[in-house]
This record gives C-alpha cells, structure tokens and sequence, in this order.
C-alpha cells in the first residue's frame, strides 16, 4: 500500500487511464515539480494591494498599479515563447477561469466561453508585461524577476526560487513571496510536473529495481535530496519539516500549490496537442488572432489529432 505521506496529485500523476476509475499505478513520484506564483512583496505593501492575491482579478490590477507608477519595474512577466513556454504560463489561468482542454467524453473544448474569457483576459494582462514578451523563455522570466524588473510572475518552478534569496544572483532579496496561484471563477489551478521512476516491463531485476524505488522515494533520502540538491520533495511531512523549511521559506506553499494542482491531459496525443496549443496562444498575443479565432482553429487542430 501506498505511504499516505506521498502527496496524493503526484501518486495520481503516474496513474493511466487518469483517475477513471481504480486506476493503476506505473511509477512512484520522486520529484515534486509544480507551478509557483510570485510577487514582489514590498511593492504590492507600497500600494496597499491584497496580499497575496487571492484572484486573477487581482493580479491584474496590481500589475497595472506598479506598471504605472514604477519607472524601473514591469507589472508582470511570463513566458510568451510559443509551444510549451507559453501554456505553461496560461494554463493555471484558463484552468481557474473554469475551462478545460477536454470534456468527459475527450472531445476538445478549448473554445469554450470560459477559455475565450480566459484568454482576454490573459491578453489583457499581457499589456503590463516588456515588450517582447512573446518571445521570452524561462532565462528570461528568471533574469527579470532577479534584476527586480518584474513584479509578478504568472509561473515559476522551483529550481529557479532559491536564487531569488541568494544575494550574490538577486537584487531582490527578502522582498519576493512565493506562493499558490490565485484562482477566478473556480479554485487555483497550478500545473503539476512530477517526475516518477518506473521499471521497465523488460527488466531482468524487477525486484532490486522496486527496492530502488522505495529507496530514492523513502522519507530520508527525498530529505537529502531537498536539502543537499535542491529537488523538491512528494512527502508532506518534509513541506513543513523546521530544517528544509529553513532553508525554503515557501515550502508550506508549495505544498498547498502541489495540492491544488491539476495535470494536463495525461493521453498519448498531448505532445502533439501542446505545441498547437502554445502556436495558437503567441499568435492571439503577438495580435494575429482574435482570442476567438485562435480557439476556434486550436479546437479544429485538436479535434483533427484526436479523430473527432
């Protein structure tokens, strides 16, 4: 049986068919990768703005108050980059704007109202970003929040946090909070990128392969990981342990954030859906689309992959 310790998103991470159902489970989560949100803390303090922002509605309004009133520091930043750079960025929105890539049946609804609202709504946020946007990367989002040119960051991973508390990279430090995305019209919706182990159907040492994996997911070594190479650990307990949480003051949110998470689309089709998608969304943000022709030719596209 499973230790309840394992953060149960990352357990459902490695099931297929994907929640239907009891479904299987074809590895052991050993990395806890998940979407972050975060902001200048100090700068949302100046200009009396909630704290963390609880909704999007929010983030956008903050960003438009510092993008106007702070020479030096743009109002948010993301990756635009098309492909996987900018769904990244746009998921944890059109997630908590309440639409979905798929419905029940696997019919894709990525035109639906609600991501139509999503997607102005993002481009509408997109006017406090640097110009340029469309292009950025993650060396990009990551330079920018250290230089404290940006005051919010629609999505980080946590390979990239430490950094912003280290005085020798960051002009920022002690002034970031990282924390759990907001959430709209439903609850937040961070995007969830855990990292499993499995064995091969072919393997010849089935068995010393499984005592691996108990080995590198055990409480002690993801423990060591964390604290000696900064992997992100599946366990709850370590999310609140006082020696990791020393040296990861955000550790308690990422948990909730790892709680909150949703997946994408766990189906075969999806590495060819997810560059469509991210092609379709640069073309609505550098303005060679209406949100609703980007859509609507991204749920043709997908539809087509898909065989519907």
């Amino acid at each position: 049986s499973l230790d309840p310790d394992i953060v149960g998103a990352a357990v459902d991470c490695a099931r297929y068919p994907y929640l239907r159902g009891i479904a299987p489970i074809y590895g052991l989560p050993h990395v806890g990768n998940v979407e972050l949100f975060v902001y200048r803390k100090d700068l949302f303090d100046k200009y009396g703005l909630p704290s963390p922002p609880e909704t999007w509605d929010e983030v956008l309004n903050a960003a438009k108050v510092i993008d106007e009133n702070e020479l030096d520091v743009h109002g948010v930043i993301f990756r635009g980059r098309k492909g996987n750079p900018i769904n990244a960025g746009f998921l944890p929105i059109f997630w908590s704007f309440g639409a979905e890539v798929l419905d029940e049946e696997g019919n894709p609804t990525v035109n639906s109202p609600e991501a139509v609202a999503a997607l102005k709504f993002f481009l509408d946020l997109a006017e406090y970003a640097p110009e340029g946007v469309e292009i950025y990367d993650a060396s990009d989002v990551r330079d920018s929040l250290l230089s404290g040119s940006a005051a919010i960051a629609t999505e980080v991973w946590p390979a990239w946090v430490p950094d912003l508390d280290n005085p020798e990279k960051s002009q920022v430090v002690g002034k970031i909070e990282v924390t759990v995305h907001p959430g709209q019209v439903t609850k937040s919706a961070p995007m969830i990128g855990i990292w499993h182990l499995a064995i091969p159907e072919a393997s010849t040492r089935k068995d010393a392969a499984f005592d691996f994996l108990l080995f590198v997911t055990s409480e002690r070594m993801q423990k060591r990981m964390a604290l000696e190479i900064g992997l992100p650990p599946t366990r709850a307990s370590l999310y609140v342990d006082p020696e990791v949480v020393a040296k990861y003051r955000w550790y308690p949110d990422q948990l909730k954030a790892l709680r909150a998470s949703k997946v994408r689309p766990r189906l075969p089709e999806w590495i060819e859906i997810d560059p469509k998608m991210g092609f379709y969304l640069n073309l609505a943000l550098v303005g060679d689309r209406t949100p609703e022709e980007a859509l609507n030719e991204l749920n043709a596209e997908i539809a087509d992959i898909l065989g519907k």
